[in-house]
């Protein structure tokens, strides 16, 4: 008797699991307007001269961890990593508001996932031509004036092919720019 109530317990808890309402509940849509000029900013730097392909829920691709950011960005950007953090506990369903020069198209996360689980890349490059893999963006951490920003993105371009990294933007003259060297601040950057 005992045994079947530590079975029954075990098999709800997993049950519970199973329908995690986080799983089936879909996104909120993701109206920050200035972390799509973020976007803008990073996707310019790292775009290629053909249609995007964007997953289209946000994800923390890397986390900001101690180990991640020199002492002095940690310093400078704390309020924004803090919010970082707060921003990306859940993800967000990105919008059709990007400023950037190359056509884009957002594509829901379980979509690139089937595609992939019954074709691999090909299927995915037939898919979407030209594209060549996708991008996934974190939601952006900001300070409380908005003029300090985080963001981390992906570019997946199969198995062993693509880069992750964090972002640190500043606003000058009312424009967001990476900032300068950033590369001796961010540790965390991922090519795969």
């Amino acid at each position: 008797m005992r045994m079947l109530a530590v079975f029954t317990i075990v098999a709800a808890g997993f049950c519970l699991l199973a329908a995690n309402p986080r799983d089936s509940v879909p996104p909120d849509g993701y109206d920050v307007v200035e972390a799509y000029r973020i976007y803008d900013v990073v996707l310019s730097h790292a775009a290629t001269n053909t249609a995007l392909v964007i997953q289209e829920e946000t994800e923390a691709t890397v986390a900001v961890s101690e180990w991640c950011l020199s002492a002095e960005a940690k310093q400078e950007f704390k309020t924004s990593i803090e919010d970082y953090a707060r921003a990306n506990e859940r993800p967000r369903r990105l919008q059709q508001q990007l400023r950037i020069d190359q056509p884009y198209q957002l594509v829901s996360s379980d979509t690139i996932k089937s595609i992939l689980a019954g074709t691999d890349w090909a299927g995915f490059k037939q898919r979407y031509p030209g594209s060549g893999g996708y991008f996934a963006m974190s939601a952006v951490g900001f300070n409380a004036d908005k003029t300090h920003a985080i963001a981390s993105s992906a570019y997946v371009c199969g198995g062993r092919c693509g880069h992750a990294g964090l972002h640190l933007l500043k606003k000058f003259e009312g424009n967001w720019k990476l900032v300068a060297g950033t590369a001796s601040r961010v540790k965390c950057s991922i090519v795969f």
